[in-house]
């Protein structure tokens, strides 16, 4: 019982720190998308459909970072209208893929060759679909989640200086950069 009070206290912090809570789940879909990745890469050779398996698990890789980045160092509007946009297609995208490779996974192997058909590993089909539905899951409340929370990241827009691409003069409004297009003559 002690132990259990003590994880659904640490829940707890992580639920009333929004950020917090946003970061978690990006984090869990990206413990999900490294897998589901490596299954996709196995179920590249599938006729007809290789290629899009392998595209979606590069996007949701892509979609990890992304969102990481967003959440941590840019609240503008823009960047979180479009990350509550993304966050919805990649739930839907995530959905098609746990349901076309969980019917592909009962396959049947062949003996016989048939043009454009292919069925060699089924396990990693299963594999794929089930890693497709985490993804769906955890994407699902992490769109709904920004899309309720939004006002709150959008209020967190003070510059910061751990952003990674802004320098500590810029940051705090002083001065402009040696490369800045407003020390160019004008015309």
């Amino acid at each position: 019982m002690e132990a259990f009070s003590k994880l659904w206290s640490v829940l707890q912090e992580h639920i009333d720190d929004r950020k917090k809570s946003l970061l978690l789940a990006i984090y869990t879909c990206a413990v999900f998308s490294i897998p589901f990745a490596v299954f996709c890469f196995m179920c590249a050779n599938t006729a007809n459909i290789g290629f899009d398996i392998v595209l979606t698990a590069i996007l949701n890789l892509f979609y990890v970072g992304g969102a990481y980045y967003i959440i941590q160092y840019s609240s503008s509007p823009l960047a979180v209208g479009f990350l509550i946009g993304v966050s919805f297609m990649i739930s839907i995208l995530n959905l098609m893929t746990a349901v076309y490779w969980g019917e592909l996974s009962n396959c049947e192997i062949l003996k016989d060759t048939i043009a454009q058909y292919t069925c060699t590993t089924p396990a990693a089909y299963g594999a794929v679909s089930a890693f497709a539905t985490l993804l769906l899951a955890t994407q699902t409340f992490l769109t709904a989640a920004i899309a309720i929370w939004r006002s709150s990241l959008l209020d967190q827009q003070q510059p910061s200086m751990s952003h990674p691409l802004t320098s500590p003069a810029q940051a705090h409004g002083q001065g402009q950069s040696q490369g800045s297009y407003d020390s160019l003559p004008s015309v």
